[in-house]
């Protein structure tokens, strides 16, 4: 399964198995004339699989999944890739988040730099790397 739809189910699989419910109960007990079920039935049903239509259309976007190799330091966060080379610098980061294992260091409000924790080679390197954040992104 691909990640970002395994992160949304694990989420959200509460409000789509809500859904599902829901428009199951209408679509037994529901009145033809109603609009407002007709609506709700379409919705509850069409909701979870339009996304994961278009999560699945992201997960074939290959430069997504690339590999990359992030060098960090004092004034900028670099990255390289197969065919290419990008530098950030620390004050490009707007806002920093830290979720089970991973940071997200957001350089606005819908891109982000994804760095896990396994991606350190040591402790030393990992707590380096949490000072740098300390000193220069905002929380």
């Amino acid at each position: 399964m691909h990640y970002g739809l395994k992160l949304r189910v694990k989420k959200s699989w509460w409000l789509y198995t809500l859904l599902l419910l829901h428009s199951t109960f209408l679509l037994l007990f529901f009145d033809e004339h109603n609009t407002g079920a007709i609506f709700f039935i379409a919705f509850g049903y069409g909701y979870p699989l339009l996304l994961v239509a278009v999560l699945y259309r992201y997960s074939q976007n290959e430069i997504f999944f690339t590999p990359r190799r992030l060098n960090i330091d004092e004034e900028k966060i670099s990255s390289n890739f197969d065919d290419g080379y990008t530098e950030i610098s620390w004050k490009h980061i707007l806002k920093l988040k830290f979720m089970h294992g991973y940071w997200l260091l957001y350089i606005s409000k819908n891109q982000f730099i994804y760095i896990p924790t396994s991606a350190f080679k040591s402790e030393t390197d990992l707590n380096a790397f949490k000072n740098l954040l300390a000193e220069n992104c905002p929380t």
